[in-house]
């Protein structure tokens, strides 16, 4: 509780679950009562972990898109798509094996013709 700001003064505990403590305080600036919720570190660790997880999908969406666009380039087989595909699946096998998906870089580099990692 030492991150409790100097306005309020701690009356009384109310309670104690999962999610944190809970204290009765006095609020001298608001001149009232109020109850206050400490979070616990595990929560907090909790949503740190909610937060990567919500940006996953973009990470994941990134090399996706590259790969599934260079199909389509080398399927249409107009001049320079092939180097276009190239670069692509490239750049696709590099954020695969940033965020750790071996299976999909795997089939990317397959792709390109590498030799599997």
């Amino acid at each position: 509780m030492s991150d409790l700001p100097s306005r309020y003064r701690v009356l009384d505990s109310l309670g104690k679950g999962g999610m944190g403590d809970v204290f009765f305080t006095d609020d001298t600036q608001l001149g009232r009562k109020v109850a206050i919720k400490f979070l616990s570190e595990l929560l907090e660790a909790d949503e740190k972990a909610l937060r990567q997880a919500h940006a996953l999908p973009h990470k994941i969406a990134q090399p996706e898109v590259r790969r599934w666009y260079a199909w389509m380039l080398i399927d249409r087989g107009e001049a320079g798509d092939t180097d276009k595909a190239r670069t692509l699946l490239g750049e696709a096998v590099e954020m695969y094996q940033t965020i750790g998906m071996p299976k999909h870089e795997e089939i990317t580099a397959e792709m390109l013709g590498r030799p599997k990692p």
